[in-house]
């Protein structure tokens, strides 16, 4: 029983990659970063906060000198891919906790294999968002 839920926990992680389902909202592009920076710097000049605003500028010249949308959804790949790593880990040690029968090691493992799992999915979220909102 314990090894099918470790073979159907394994095709759900797959076909969330395969499917990428919807992004949260976190992810932007870099039209999106410079927009958010331009808010933000907007509302410190607003309110004289001279510090805040030298930041804000710093932070708007990397984005404009240095953010590409393929650089974006190469840093969101790498991070499907460091989960999928992750993942394939815990499933490792789940799996090794299971030969060896201790009930505790095997709860706490398969936590951390739900929580990676959770992570994967996440970023695999946010990877498919970043790659349709350049489709469109």
């Amino acid at each position: 029983m314990q090894k099918q839920s470790l073979t159907m926990l394994g095709f759900i992680m797959m076909a969330g990659v395969v499917t990428m389902p919807l992004a949260h909202a976190t992810d932007m592009l870099c039209e999106d970063k410079t927009a958010d920076v331009q808010e933000q710097l907007e509302y410190a000049r607003e309110h004289g906060n001279q510090h805040r605003i030298d930041g804000l500028q710093r932070a708007l010249d990397a984005i404009e000198a240095q953010c590409t949308n393929e650089g974006v959804l190469d840093d969101a790949a790498k991070d499907v891919r460091e989960s999928q790593e992750e993942v394939q880990e815990r499933q490792a040690d789940l799996e090794e906790a299971l030969s060896e029968g201790d009930a505790g090691d095997i709860e706490t493992r398969r936590a951390k294999l739900e929580d990676a799992t959770r992570e994967l999915e996440a970023d695999t979220n946010a990877l498919n968002a970043l790659q349709n909102r350049l489709a469109d």
